[in-house]
């Protein structure tokens, strides 16, 4: 998906999937404040293709500090 919106949304950016919801990035993406859809198509099993539609939009701003602090063991994580 990133190499396909590589021009369009991504540009060098290299972002970073958690595995559930959310995608990360350590600048911010050039979509609009509502976000955009985009349809991606993955190769399945048996040579069926599988759609998904994929909604990107901005959700809040990572505090690289704190983020630092825990990794460094100056924090403790909170639950």
């Amino acid at each position: 998906m990133v190499q396909h919106f590589k021009v369009t949304i991504f540009g060098d950016r290299r972002p970073v999937y958690d595995g559930k919801r959310s995608l990360y990035t350590a600048n911010p993406l050039p979509v609009a404040t509502t976000g955009v859809d985009l349809d991606v198509t993955l190769p399945g099993e048996g040579g069926k293709d599988r759609p998904f539609k994929v909604s990107i939009k901005f959700v809040s701003r990572v505090s690289w500090h704190l983020l630092h602090e825990v990794l460094t063991g100056r924090t403790l994580p909170e639950p």
